[in-house]
């Protein structure tokens, strides 16, 4: 009799165990500065009672990034075909309510909405969610409608308003239009393809029949600086979405249209959070090699956080640059120290037509996103590196003034690398090297490095940059990897950098002596991944 009290006892305490393992799956995210990670909120009755969006992080078995497949032209199809059918069956499996659902064509994600559901049958459809063996994480997330990242008050009127020299590109981009790049532009609403300065644009957007797309004046302005008549990449083919809760069928649309960088100037009420968001547009960067390029936001003189967005790891975020810094208005603050923005880029005088221009970090990204494109253009290899790009963009970013001061992480408050310079960018587009690191998951060794015969007065700019996965949990899987400079011969260490928090490093150094200069990178602690992770190593001198 005792034996069987035990057993069963035993069999209590296993299924109690295993039913609090299934609901830590459950992740709840609210949108205020109060509660930044993913927790069990106490507040969830209050919380499931209104339409809300759950979004479904699936298992995924498939651990392909396009690095693996660079001169597969077919790999984004093949890609879909198979997260297509494994969703579809996978999906066919869960035997739950829902009021909506949207399946992910080309990442392990499935979306459902619940309206007019009691709060005890969507608990019931969520638990039995985590009860799944091929459910990761389940993400309940607010309805909102994304808000834009405000422009500063620094609007500018007036019927003389023109491109100030300092913002237009020079000499060797005179002839780089962004002709055959397609340009994502995921925003609040849509571009009014009607407006007087893109009548000659090559515009697309989306219209769904089953979600109202709305017009937008926000997206209407960005286009402008993108591929207006006194855009940047004038030549490029825009293509247009309207962002709502989350980005699933956005990025979909936008990946089956080719798109090969993406504007992201709006926020989701959540700043500072790396949140499910965040972590889906580090899987899109790292699996399909879009560059996404994000908005830090405008609350720098708030000491507000930066966006949610701009928190991927993958992106290359954007704060604003007015006269010789970063504007006050930038924000840069982060919950964990991460390096927000990573560069900044103009805010002000970009022309919209009737007089009028904008400013903000939205113009800035729109001008940065611009610039991409026209990379991609004169380099086809960057339409999918993503991790080249941001080492580039960073090797050859301009100090803005001499008395910008660089932390000991090797980057400036609110100003990261300095501002964009796609001029020196296009001259020093083959300075780089590419290390590949090859061993097992959990090994605690790796360096590579690349000498250099430098005179004395040298201005050398390094960095480095690499991608992180998402693979298997909802927190980022990432390798530490450090960069240095240093004389051997004479056993001087002029830097060494290992920012343990983002996949990119920076230093800069003045030579003092003519030697033979070693830069690298190195494996600091332990590889986190299993299979190749390449890191890209830029440089320049001045």
């Amino acid at each position: 009799m005792k034996k069987i009290i035990v057993v069963i006892f035993l069999f209590s305490f296993f299924l109690l165990y295993q039913k609090t393992s299934e609901a830590s799956k459950i992740k709840y995210e609210i949108h205020t500065l109060e509660e930044l990670s993913f927790t069990n909120n106490p507040r969830k009755v209050n919380l499931i009672s209104e339409r809300k969006n759950v979004l479904v992080k699936l298992k995924d078995t498939n651990a392909y990034s396009v690095n693996h497949f660079p001169l597969r032209t077919d790999y984004k199809e093949y890609q879909g075909s198979f997260y297509s059918e494994q969703n579809e069956e996978r999906y066919h499996h869960m035997n739950i309510r829902y009021d909506g659902i949207y399946l992910s064509k080309y990442a392990p994600y499935i979306e459902l909405t619940y309206e007019n559901t009691s709060i005890k049958k969507m608990e019931e459809a969520l638990e039995r969610l985590s009860t799944y063996d091929f459910v990761e994480n389940v993400y309940v997330q607010e309805d909102f409608k994304p808000a834009q990242v405000e422009r500063s008050s620094a609007i500018h009127y007036g019927d003389e308003t023109v491109m100030s020299e300092e913002v237009a590109p020079l000499s060797l981009s005179e002839n780089l239009t962004g002709q055959a790049i397609a340009v994502g532009l995921l925003d609040g609403g849509i571009v009014d393809t009607t407006h007087a300065m893109l009548t000659e644009s090559n515009i697309t957007v989306r219209r769904e029949w089953y979600y109202p797309e709305t017009i937008g004046e926000h997206a209407t302005e960005l286009a402008t600086v993108i591929c207006g008549q006194r855009g940047f990449a004038k030549k490029v083919e825009l293509f247009s979405v309207e962002l709502f809760t989350n980005p699933i069928s956005e990025m979909d649309w936008l990946l089956d249209n080719n798109v090969t960088v993406t504007n992201i100037s709006v926020g989701d009420g959540a700043y500072g959070t790396y949140n499910s968001s965040s972590a889906y547009f580090d899987y899109i960067t790292y699996k399909y090699g879009m560059t996404i390029v994000c908005a830090v936001g405008n609350e720098g003189r708030n000491e507000q956080y930066v966006s949610s967005f701009s928190m991927s790891n993958n992106c290359i975020s954007v704060g604003e640059q007015a006269g010789t810094g970063a504007a006050a208005t930038s924000s840069y603050l982060t919950p964990d120290e991460r390096v927000r923005p990573l560069i900044v880029a103009p805010s002000e005088h970009y022309t919209i037509g009737n007089g009028t221009s904008t400013s903000g970090t939205s113009a800035s990204t729109a001008y940065t996103t611009a610039m991409i494109a026209l990379l991609q253009q004169y380099k086809p290899t960057l339409r999918t590196n993503p991790a080249l790009i941001r080492a580039l963009i960073m090797a050859n970013a301009d100090r803005m003034s001499e008395n910008l001061e660089y932390q000991s992480n090797g980057f400036a408050e609110r100003c990261g690398v300095g501002l964009i310079d796609l001029e020196r960018t296009l001259e020093n587009v083959d300075n780089y090297i590419s290390f590949s690191n090859n061993y097992a998951v959990d090994s605690t060794f790796f360096q590579q490095h690349i000498v250099f015969g430098l005179e004395s007065g040298v201005k050398c700019r390094f960095a480095s940059s690499y991608l992180t996965t998402m693979t298997t949990t909802s927190t980022p899987i990432k390798s530490d990897y450090g960069i240095y400079l240093y004389d051997l011969g004479e056993r001087r260490i002029f830097f060494e950098r290992s920012n343990e928090k983002d996949c990119y490093e920076f230093g800069i150094h003045t030579t003092t002596y003519a030697a033979q200069y070693t830069a690298g990178v190195y494996l600091n602690g332990s590889k986190a991944i299993d299979g190749t992770e390449t890191i890209y190593l830029a440089w320049s001198f001045s």
